[in-house]
């Protein structure tokens, strides 16, 4: 039973890692900055000029946002 218990805290502590991990990374400006850019991209090529635009200007925010911190 307590190897049982050591097991599952053992795998919760590698789960909570790697999540606080892949959190610090989505929540990095810089993510966010290339994802509005990567949707941008892909809007242009797919001709829907008018929502890649909105999107320059998500990442555009994100980027000024960036240096408030």
């Amino acid at each position: 039973m307590v190897s049982v218990k050591k097991n599952l805290m053992k795998c919760f502590l590698i789960k909570t890692k790697k999540m606080n991990k892949i959190k610090t990374i989505v929540n990095n400006p810089l993510f966010k900055i290339g994802m509005a850019l990567a949707v941008a991209c892909v809007l242009v090529f797919e001709k829907i000029p008018l929502y890649a635009g909105v999107a320059v200007g998500i990442a555009i925010r994100e980027f000024l946002l960036a240096f408030k911190k």
